[in-house]
């Protein structure tokens, strides 16, 4: 299915993302900080989060380690009753090395008659780090159903890949 998109951009970052999407900045989003969400009608969601490399690097030594963290963080989410990793490779995004991560979660679902499954979703992420804009920046989203998963990938392949950081690699001479 072919789909039309539009451009978004803010704080010398670009994307583009489905016409048809609502995007919605964080309101506490800035310059050094923040994240925008981009949602369709059926609850998809993908997003861009960023920050400052100093802080990011205080936390953790390099960028394969801010990831581990964050699969792990993800692992410790009590609606995730088992995350594994389905891809993992080493991508370039605007020059920079970025790590590409698919997963896949089995969702659980917790009510006063015990625990159980609530379906599958995959997860996807793309960490990078700017060095000349002093940011990191991290794309991701995930399926909502099965029956979804192959064009909402796609929706996300396309955001990755049109993603454009703010050190110039996305403008002509």
């Amino acid at each position: 299915m072919d789909m039309d998109y539009d451009r978004f951009a803010v704080y010398g970052f670009q994307v583009d993302y489905p016409r048809t999407w609502k995007v919605e900045l964080n309101p506490k989003s800035e310059h050094a900080k923040g994240d925008v969400a981009f949602k369709a009608q059926d609850g998809t969601k993908m997003f861009v989060s960023w920050g400052l490399l100093e802080i990011i690097q205080k936390k953790f030594a390099t960028l394969d380690d801010q990831v581990k963290a964050s699969v792990q963080r993800i692992k410790k989410d009590g609606q995730i009753g088992n995350l594994e990793v389905l891809d993992r490779k080493e991508l370039q995004i605007c020059g920079h090395r970025a790590l590409y991560t698919r997963l896949s979660a089995a969702l659980r679902s917790t009510s006063m008659f015990g625990t159980r499954n609530a379906g599958q979703r995959e997860l996807w992420a793309a960490h990078l780090y700017c060095e000349n804009s002093g940011r990191y920046f991290v794309v991701y989203g995930s399926s909502q159903t099965e029956k979804t998963l192959s064009e909402t990938m796609d929706v996300y392949n396309h955001l990755q890949e049109s993603f454009k950081c703010p050190c110039g690699c996305g403008k002509t001479p």
